[in-house]
């Protein structure tokens, strides 16, 4: 029985906790901007009601002040609601009664998730390691590490990993339907040829089953 390299253990470890106290260095940078994003959401929010709010109260004077005049007495020059209430609007002064526009803008995405092939390539026996983040239309590659954007590949496809760093991907799924597609990945390229499709489909199977259905 062989008994590990102390070093290689040291060295192993030491390069997981410098990983993992990055990672809690950036959950820390995630608080404190999610924080400072509340509170600059939380002002506008504040002024632009104050604003609308003052708007509201304007128009409930201005109508108070109409419901009150129950008379207009003569005069050389009359208010802009008076000659409202008294003469024909020429100026078409009330079709420019409106109000305020607030236009919202879509909440843009503050943070962006980049996933990394640890600690997946530890336990996988082949030297290539495959990973589909959230972000649809994205793949993750390891020797050499690579980011592929392509529509194709599919979380529930089957890879093995084939010599001139090619990966053959079979089936997978759509939906809740299986799909006969198969195809290989270069992944130094991410360019991605399109081969016979399976007679059977398949979604989340074995390589193995895949390569026996397999034109």
């Amino acid at each position: 029985m062989s008994r590990p390299n102390l070093v290689f253990k040291r060295n192993l470890a030491q390069e997981i906790i410098k990983t993992r106290l990055s990672a809690e260095d950036q959950m820390k940078k995630v608080i404190k901007a999610s924080a400072e994003t509340i509170r600059l959401v939380q002002n506008e929010t504040k002024e632009t009601m104050v604003k609308l709010h003052r708007f509201v109260s304007l128009c409930n004077d201005i109508l108070s002040q109409i419901y009150s005049i129950e008379s207009i007495s003569p005069k050389q020059i009359y208010s802009p609601i008076e000659a409202l209430l008294l003469f024909e609007d020429f100026e078409n002064i009330i079709k420019k009664i409106k109000a305020p526009t607030i236009e919202i803008a879509e909440v843009p995405i503050v943070f962006s998730y980049i996933p990394t092939t640890f600690p997946r390539f530890l336990y996988n026996f082949s030297d290539t390691n495959i990973s589909f983040p959230v972000k649809e239309g994205v793949i993750q590659v390891s020797n050499p590490e690579n980011t592929i954007k392509n529509e194709k590949p599919s979380f529930f496809q089957s890879c093995l990993s084939l010599q001139n760093k090619k990966v053959l991907m079979t089936g997978g799924s759509l939906g809740n339907n299986e799909i006969t597609d198969a195809c290989i990945l270069d992944i130094l390229s991410g360019l991605i040829t399109e081969i016979s499709r399976l007679i059977c489909p398949r979604k989340s199977h074995s390589m193995v089953g895949s390569i026996i259905c397999h034109q």
